[in-house]
């Protein structure tokens, strides 16, 4: 190459290598490469963020398909706070959105604290933000505490409400719900939301006095929780707030609370006239409730391990699932009794019998479903229709005894009651025959197959049958004895002084002679009993003075 030649290269070499400094110059990030990183911040929204060095955009987007709207898709108010640590850089970034929720548009914002990662470093174990605000709101999750307390001009916080299952992943630490064991609720905070803490671990929860209203879900499914406080200003507890918080022993209220009350770890309301909640884990095998209580709640000994409780005759309603799932094995209904929920008494697998109260005028669909070892049942005297379900799936239910009134029997009242063979009915065999019994592709078959017997008296079976060679029933004869019912034949004439006198366990007695005489003191000191007699008899007239629960036919 002759030296011309050489001069011309060095010539344009050097004018690239000057053109190649000015693009640099007047374009430094022009070679950098941008990174971008995704955020799962929970089941339902993934922070975008993309950047070189320093955070240039964040968008935020969710796979809600309610949320109508982004308002600033492009989040501005994104900023570095300069907090950097192994993981790489915190940021806050605020989403402020809209969403539709049967047919209105809210707005809302929420605020997230997330980890930008560095070139070097890699993401956050969790992917998730250990804290953030929600409405009036600001919360924290340090190490497995969750700690709620209220947003900075604010005067009052409200935990929002999940209005259903799908929402859940509205509640920012839904995510996190299986590694937090205490919750720690701030002074000023007054509303917990539906659902808030819906299948939260926590062991422990600690509740301000500021709280006025504890929303339905709210604790359900925190299998870990042991015990509770409800602080005084509580107004309002909604339905299933603590419902199958298994590892539950006792709840409490603050003294100073109008509206709640507490006896030994059972919540009540404040005038003591309907039992709330008996927590499953409640120490004793056997319970007895107030003698003002006249409402068992829904839910309220929902698989509570008691096996035996004394009702008061205060009692009149029994609500949906008040016992179901409970291990109770002796439950005798007092005389009083007007209504009894759907599924009230569902999968009691270990009662073998139940004797319904004239009184009940009302039983909803399912009520004694799933008994898996009910055997016996006595309907009461006014029932006119047997509801669908009733004794759905009880499976070892032998006989049922029936009144004359009854008009209809439901869709699959009996299903799969496959070893009932006798139905004990207080009629004519005309009367049966026009019981209307649902033909629903032979569910209540059992029904049709089963020995019809027609009886004068349905009363439950009897543990001692009076022999019909007794005239007369002398003073004391059965005192202290130990059964639940007696039978008395037509040939006896007379009942003596304390002739049942402290038979504590005995509750119903069947007196079959219309002319007996019975002495003002022969159950002396039994306050739950109930006689079944004809109408009209002198067995009526006894338990109309003495105040007994009386079934005539």
């Amino acid at each position: 190459m002759n030296k011309s030649a050489l001069q011309k290269v060095v010539r344009r070499c050097m004018v690239f290598m000057l053109m190649l400094c000015i693009a640099f110059s007047l374009f430094p990030n022009s070679a950098a490469a941008e990174n971008s990183f995704s955020v799962k911040l929970n089941e339902e929204r993934t922070l975008h963020l993309s950047f070189s060095g320093t955070i240039r955009s964040a968008t935020w987007r969710s796979s809600d398909s309610r949320i109508v709207e982004v308002i600033e898709q492009n989040l501005t108010s994104c900023k570095v706070r300069g907090v950097s640590n192994q993981y790489g850089t915190e940021v806050v970034i605020t989403c402020n959105y809209k969403y539709l929720i049967a047919g209105t548009i809210i707005s809302s914002s929420e605020t997230f604290r997330v980890t930008v990662p560095s070139e070097t470093s890699s993401p956050p174990p969790s992917g998730i933000p250990d804290s953030g605000t929600i409405g009036t709101i600001a919360w924290e999750i340090t190490g497995r505490r969750l700690t709620i307390s209220v947003r900075p001009g604010y005067s009052t916080g409200t935990i929002p409400d999940c209005e259903d299952s799908y929402f859940l992943t509205r509640i920012p630490w839904y995510s996190r719900r299986r590694s937090i064991d205490s919750i720690v609720i701030r002074e000023g905070v007054s509303i917990i939301g539906d659902m808030a803490f819906y299948e939260c671990s926590a062991l422990t929860v600690q509740l301000p006095s500021s709280i006025t209203r504890i929303g339905k879900f709210a604790f359900a499914h925190c299998t870990n929780l042991k015990y509770l406080t409800i602080p005084e200003k509580v107004k309002t507890i909604r339905r299933f707030a603590f419902f199958d918080c298994s590892s539950l022993a006792n709840v409490y209220v603050d003294e100073n609370n109008t509206s709640f009350t507490s006896l030994g770890g059972v919540l009540f309301n404040k005038d003591l006239t309907s039992v709330l909640l008996y927590p499953e884990q409640h120490e004793g095998q056997s319970y007895t409730l107030p003698d003002t209580v006249t409402t068992i709640g829904e839910y309220a000994f929902d698989s509570a391990k008691i096996q035996t409780i004394d009702l008061p005759d205060s009692l009149t309603t029994i609500e949906e699932r008040a016992f179901s799932r409970s291990k109770l094995q002796n439950c005798v209904l007092p005389e009083g009794v007007i209504s009894i929920g759907k599924n009230a008494f569902e999968e009691c697998n270990y009662i073998q019998s139940i004797v319904i109260p004239s009184t009940v005028e009302s039983i909803g669909s399912e009520a004694f479903s799933r008994c898996a070892k009910l055997e016996t049942a006595v309907l009461p005297y006014n029932l006119q229709t047997i509801p669908s379900e009733l004794f759905l799936l009880c499976k070892s239910l032998k006989s049922v005894s029936i009144h004359a009134s009854l008009k209809a029997i439901e869709d699959s009242a009996f299903y799969r009651c496959d070893s009932l063979t006798d139905i004990y009915f207080s009629g004519t065999e005309e009367e049966w025959s026009a019981v209307q019994i649902s033909r629903d592709d032979g569910e209540n078959v059992r029904v049709k197959k089963a020995s019809i017997h027609f009886l004068s008296i349905i009363a439950p079976s009897p543990d001692l049958i009076i022999p019909h060679s007794v005239k007369e029933i002398e003073e004391e004869a059965f005192t202290g004895g130990n059964f639940t019912c007696v039978q008395i034949p037509d040939t006896t004439r007379n009942i003596g002084k304390n002739a049942f006198s402290s038979c504590w366990n005995l509750r119903y007695v069947i007196i079959l002679n219309d002319d007996i005489n019975i002495a003002a003191d022969a159950f002396n000191g039994l306050q739950h009993l109930t006689i079944y007699a004809r109408k009209g008899s002198n067995a009526e007239e006894y338990a109309s003075l003495h105040g007994y629960g009386f079934v005539g036919t």
